[in-house]
């Protein structure tokens, strides 16, 4: 009868708290995965909304270009100040500095700024609008004969709020490229870059 008791005698307690210890290991092994998988996701998925920012502004720089037409052999005006949207007074020399960056803006549905799914922010609200994404372009010529542009876009947004020198969101510095280039350096903003060359539509 003894030995039949001692058989069935259940768990000591310091097995029961190795076996917590255990599954307390484990279960926070699993939580620090899933923090890390969510921040790599997040983080995907705004470099991907940033380079689709990208893309865009190349696509319009692109169509901007078609309106650029003269001079041609028939007319020695040149129509790149007149017509254009994005390009005119903006194309610097064949070195520019960082000063050259600009934020494109129409005064009225385009800011250069963009919302989380990289729509454009409408300008209703002036210079002051912000959003998550900024863009700022520069433009500089590639040719001596001034047929062929150098178009570059930069697309930044906050990739560290906290801690010293942290940004918020609403803080964007949109229009301040120095600013831009220099919380870059210290890794408050993630930057998206794209490079395109566009030339002139000659017309007849």
């Amino acid at each position: 009868m003894n030995a039949r008791r001692n058989n069935r005698r259940g768990s000591t307690v310091i097995e029961v708290m190795m076996a917590i210890t255990v599954l307390a290991i484990g279960a926070s092994g699993v939580v620090a995965l899933q923090k890390v998988t969510s921040s790599a996701n997040r983080n995907s998925r705004t470099i991907a909304v940033a380079n689709e920012v990208a893309r865009t502004w190349i696509e319009r720089l692109r169509m901007d270009a078609m309106l650029w037409n003269y001079p041609s052999p028939t007319n020695p005006t040149s129509d790149l100040n007149v017509d254009t949207l994005w390009l005119k007074n903006h194309i610097k020399g064949p070195d520019p500095t960082k000063t050259d960056w600009f934020r494109p803006t129409n005064g009225n549905d385009i800011c250069g700024t963009h919302d989380v799914f990289g729509r454009d922010e409408p300008c209703s609200g002036g210079a002051t609008v912000q959003g998550p994404y900024c863009v700022n372009l520069r433009l500089s010529w590639v040719r001596e004969d001034q047929r062929m542009i150098r178009a570059e876009v930069r697309v930044h947004w906050v990739g560290r709020n906290e801690g010293d020198g942290a940004v918020d969101q609403k803080d964007l510095p949109c229009g301040d490229p120095a600013t831009v280039d220099d919380l870059a350096a210290k890794g408050i903003f993630r930057v998206a870059h794209a490079v395109t060359m566009v030339t002139k539509n000659e017309a007849p």
